[in-house]
């Protein structure tokens, strides 16, 4: 209950800090009742900026937690973008040494350019120098040959003068087939099969003239009576001549013509080819005279050759042309097709030999020789215009 009158309030229990404030306040001066107000507004706002303080400190440390935290962060950030601006740096000296090398490499090609330029070059100068001392070579071989057929011819009738001379008038009999002129496919055509070789094609049309070819090739007997000798490695009159060169050839149709004032000379290798496949009444056979080889050829044999005519002639009544001796024409050889090639040496021999597989002794069969060259399955046949 109050003690006095009016409302009034109960003494709570006094806390430790009242008493220590008590026992503060009574060693302090007694204060009057203006001083001892301001005294205690002093004290509250002293307090208050205590606890401001702390809570400012608190503040700061926590703000310098973060501060550390940030600083941290930023270093790593700053160690990461180090890294980045190192690889960064590596390649870009990386690539600083590749240009370098790329305009190193570059230099080097232009320079090889420029030498291959110039190899280029003087290789078409030299490729047109060697033409041209070919085609001029060529024009040497033959004017030799021409002065060696002349030789001979004057070696053989010592009468005979540069200028022609008397020519001899012997009576000496060969048999020619005279033979019609025409437009055929020579090389490596349909019924040839799979047997062609590359010098053979490609087929193509030609034109041949009239002219005459020898039913037989030159037999030893002829050919001992116009040369004196025989070379032949098989002796008989009547088997065609061999182990015979293409000067040999030249040699005895120079002193023939002139013995006989005839004109007769090797055949063309599109002349032969024509006689040989029938000329103009052809009936298309592989070999000359019948796709039989055996019918119309010796050939396969390491006996030597045989007496011509044993073996059936062609359409043409022409006998030997497939088999028993290769025959020399007049051509130098050369692949069929080539074109701006200056002329070889090498002639060409057509027809099959005695030691010839079947193959070699179709009608478009062909080989290449030296001039030089001699063997016992080589002799040849005569031609002669109309």
């Amino acid at each position: 209950m109050p003690m006095f009158g009016g409302q009034g309030t109960e003494p709570g229990p006094k806390t430790e800090k009242s008493n220590e404030e008590s026992e503060k306040h009574s060693n302090e001066k007694p204060c009057n009742g203006g001083e001892c107000g301001d005294l205690v507004k002093a004290r509250r706002k002293l307090e208050e900026q205590r606890q401001k303080s702390a809570e400012l400190s608190v503040s700061v440390g926590r703000l310098s937690a973060e501060a550390d935290s940030i600083k941290k962060n930023m270093m790593i950030k700053i160690a990461a973008a180090g890294g980045v601006l190192v690889v960064m740096f590596i390649f870009l000296i990386s690539g600083l040494v590749a240009k370098s090398k790329v305009e190193n490499e570059l230099t080097e090609h232009r320079l090889y350019r420029d030498m291959y330029d110039s190899v280029f070059v003087l290789s078409k100068k030299l490729k047109t120098e060697r033409d041209s001392l070919r085609t001029e070579l060529a024009g040497y071989i033959v004017a030799v040959e021409k002065l060696q057929e002349k030789y001979d011819e004057l070696a053989s009738n010592p009468r005979a003068s540069l200028s022609g001379g008397t020519r001899g008038r012997a009576n000496i009999p060969i048999e020619m087939v005279s033979v019609r002129g025409g437009r055929f496919n020579m090389g490596c055509t349909a019924e040839q099969g799979g047997d062609c070789n590359n010098n053979e094609r490609p087929a193509r049309e030609v034109n041949v003239g009239n002219f005459s070819i020898a039913k037989y090739p030159v037999t030893q007997a002829l050919w001992t009576r116009v040369m004196g000798s025989n070379p032949s490695q098989y002796q008989g009159d009547n088997r065609p001549v061999d182990r015979i060169s293409f000067r040999d050839a030249q040699n005895f149709i120079n002193r023939l013509n002139t013995m006989t004032g005839r004109r007769y000379r090797l055949p063309t290798e599109a002349e032969w080819e024509y006689a040989a496949r029938g000329g103009a009444v052809s009936r298309g056979y592989r070999y000359a005279g019948s796709n039989n080889l055996d019918e119309v050829a010796w050939y396969g044999r390491s006996d030597g050759t045989r007496a011509v005519g044993t073996r059936k002639p062609n359409e043409l009544g022409i006998h030997d042309m497939s088999g028993n001796v290769r025959e020399w024409v007049s051509d130098r050889y050369g692949i069929y097709g080539e074109t701006g090639a200056a002329p070889g040496t090498d002639r060409v021999l057509r027809g099959g030999g005695w030691t010839q597989r079947a193959r070699d002794c179709r009608v478009s069969a062909r080989a290449g020789y030296a001039p030089s060259a001699k063997g016992s399955y080589i002799g040849f046949r005569l031609a002669e215009s109309r």
